[in-house]
């Protein structure tokens, strides 16, 4: 949801200016977190600055969060991998979407990606350095003026 700021008046002191902003729950990850995030991916997988063993850009977000986020999703199942019913329920496994993080997970998992950057040597890359300065946005971003 966006919000048209005209009149700043109104907000004095809050550090608000006239402009169009994105307005997001304190619980859900935001748009800006989920563009830091593959854009952080994208630069470091091609980069081939990492121990991953990724065969693609997709295998390799898989192996981050699992490797540094909220990994696995458990669930009980009573078909088995090849379609058969089974009396007794399975219990399953399947890597956690992007998109069921809730906003805390998705920061300690950028701030875990960063840290490894970080460890790898990206702290002289310029597109890394200005990624890195969008984890200072609040959940009540400008999106433009």
């Amino acid at each position: 949801m966006y919000i048209d700021i005209i009149d700043s008046e109104k907000y004095k002191g809050k550090n608000i200016k006239p402009g169009k902003y994105e307005i997001t729950s304190l619980d859900e990850g935001t748009s800006a977190q989920n563009r830091l995030f593959h854009k952080l991916l994208y630069l470091y997988f091609i980069s081939g600055n990492h121990s991953y063993n990724a065969k693609n850009l997709e295998d390799f977000k898989l192996k981050i969060k699992n490797s540094l986020g909220e990994g696995k999703k458990v669930f009980w199942d009573h078909y088995d991998d090849n379609g058969i019913w089974q009396d007794e329920p399975i219990k399953k496994t399947i890597t956690k979407s992007w998109r069921d993080y809730k906003k805390a997970q998705r920061m300690k998992l950028i701030s875990a990606v960063l840290s490894e950057m970080d460890q790898c040597g990206f702290c002289e890359n310029e597109e890394y350095m200005i990624l890195r300065e969008q984890l200072d946005k609040n959940s009540m971003s400008r999106v433009s003026a």
